[in-house]
């Protein structure tokens, strides 16, 4: 009487660890597919981290260009000026 008893609980408990199972290789490939995704986003970030330095260094570049220019510009306009007031 037993023995069949027993035998029945242990068939549903070997399909539960059945289901248990497939669950945690779904669980699995739900992870690895996470793991892949942040590694896309990582890649990105990377890409976008490079661009900004780039940006950076032309900005850069622009800025001593411009700095420079309005000095030059300074020094013209204060030479002319200084020219100015000596001919009166």
């Amino acid at each position: 009487m037993f023995r069949p008893l027993l035998f029945l609980i242990l068939h549903q408990c070997n399909g539960l660890v059945a289901n248990c199972q497939e669950c945690f290789e779904q669980v699995d490939k739900r992870f690895e597919q996470i793991d892949k995704r942040f590694e896309q986003v990582e890649r990105r970030f990377e890409q976008m981290d490079k661009r900004f330095d780039v940006l950076t260094v032309r900005i850069d570049r622009f800025m001593r260009w411009s700095f420079g220019l309005t000095l030059t510009v300074a020094g013209i306009i204060i030479a002319v000026m200084e020219d100015k007031n000596s001919f009166f």
